[in-house]
């Protein structure tokens, strides 16, 4: 009975490693692979509960949401009105049981997107369950942690040694590690770094642990060294407001909880040490792409947000369009060419994400999904804070830290889902999913601790 309660909960740990190394698990066989894993672990997950004929908590907001979510994106599947053919570029009428009701304007591509979504909406439900257990709250930050330095690490070693491992080389794209997309790798950095800053702080709570403390802090150093070397603009302001606030709560911490003289030479101390560990990486590697990158962005006196500009102009003129419901999830690419006849040569290219996810969301699930994800995800985060100022006496020191950890991560990705597409890309949503999970569940971490 241990060995099927525990063989799911080892199964997930070996997918929050698979889903960034397998190329941000962005190509379709690797996309589908997390896919699948994540399947069969809800599966097993479902076998073990009703084996043990309990759960340890599903919290009732979040649940209701994700049913929600799932309810609208099978509907729109179930009663597309399109099929679309990529290769003539036209749709294909279906004959949709209810004719004046909404549907996806294409059936094959909004079915895809909800098989996945069914599977990291699971994912979450689950780890809201399995994070009551303390031990297993760690193993899955450990492993967060882990995974994040091993792609952090490829990342600066393909920078080092000025050649891209896994890509070719193409104009305004800078792959770092196994993400094509320089932002994307940036989105995920972001979403790993507060935990491993938080392990990082929680190894200086043992003053005997000395190796443990030089391990952490090269972790530390890899960790922030990332975001800086990587050419993603949008990821660095993030990084910067994460090490921002992580110091803000470390000094109030040590003024007000420790002594005086040994609380701020400690402090210090391991921000000297930090300070000059990612400096020296940063020096050693060559952060030469990003910088180049910021002063072009900041010569061009705006020109190089234009064309996103004019993208969230048209999606803006998209919504009207989708109506309450949407277009249909993931229908992005296929409606927004019929929008942009009037910008001419304004706008080029081909565009699969609006780089805002914001926007995305309102043109594929209309005003009432977009209010349906949005309650889910800002929940979250309400939840997070609400948890953090109403229960921190009631938490251990290592709780404190992880839910400290989760509100940067989710506000972090929050901030970063204004002017990019972090959560198009199935790792990164993975992850976000995974970490909304823990944060519906906190609020029973301190019943259980």
């Amino acid at each position: 009975m241990n060995f099927l309660i525990d063989l799911p909960r080892w199964l997930l740990l070996g997918l929050i490693l698979y889903a960034p190394w397998a190329y941000g698990s962005i190509p379709t066989p690797w996309c589908e692979g997390l896919i699948f894993g994540s399947y069969l672990v809800l599966t097993l997950w479902i076998t073990t509960l009703i084996l043990r004929r309990r759960i340890n908590y599903l919290n009732r907001y979040s649940l209701f949401f994700v049913l929600l979510i799932l309810a609208q994106g099978l509907w729109m599947t179930f009663n597309a009105r399109f099929n679309y053919d990529n290769d003539f570029t036209q749709f294909i009428p279906l004959n949709p049981f209810f004719a004046s009701l909404c549907g996806s304007i294409d059936q094959e591509t909004s079915q895809s997107n909800i098989i996945q979504l069914g599977a990291f909406l699971g994912i979450a439900l689950m780890v809201c369950d399995i994070s009551q257990n303390p031990f297993w709250r760690n193993r899955i930050v450990i492993t967060i942690c882990l995974s994040g330095l091993s792609i952090i690490c490829l990342g600066l070693i393909q920078h080092l040694m000025d050649f891209l491992l896994l890509y070719p080389k193409r104009n305004n794209v800078w792959p770092f590690a196994t993400y094509y997309y320089h932002g994307n790798a940036g989105a995920y950095m972001n979403l790993v770094l507060p935990f491993i800053i938080g392990r990082l702080i929680l190894s200086f709570r043992e003053p005997e642990h000395h190796i443990q403390h030089s391990l952490w802090i090269c972790i530390g150093a890899i960790a922030i060294a990332g975001p800086f070397i990587n050419a993603s603009k949008g990821a660095t302001p993030i990084t910067i407001l994460i090490l921002f606030f992580w110091g803000i709560w470390q000094i109030k911490r040590q003024l007000f909880h420790l002594s005086q003289a040994k609380s701020i030479l400690t402090l210090l101390s391991l921000a000297l040490i930090l300070f000059l560990s990612f400096t020296f990486l940063i020096y050693v590697i060559g952060p030469q792409i990003a910088i180049d990158r910021w002063t072009s962005a900041l010569s061009s006196s705006g020109q190089f947000a234009r064309g996103r500009l004019i993208t969230a102009e048209v999606c803006l003129k998209m919504v009207p369009r989708s109506g309450a419901w949407g277009f249909g999830p993931d229908t992005f690419h296929i409606a927004f060419p019929y929008f942009t006849n009037e910008y001419g040569n304004k706008i080029a290219g081909f565009w699969r994400y609006a780089h805002m996810d914001y926007l995305e969301t309102l043109v594929e699930w209309g005003l009432i999904g977009s209010m349906t994800w949005g309650m889910l995800f800002f929940g979250g985060i309400v939840r997070v804070i609400r948890n953090y100022f109403k229960l921190y006496d009631h938490y251990s020191s290592k709780d404190r830290i992880l839910i400290f950890s989760l509100m940067l991560a989710l506000i972090g990705i929050g901030i970063h889902m204004a002017y990019d597409f972090p959560l198009q890309i199935p790792s990164l949503q993975f992850y976000t999913l995974l970490m909304l999970g823990m944060a519906y569940g906190s609020g029973r971490w301190a019943d259980v601790e």
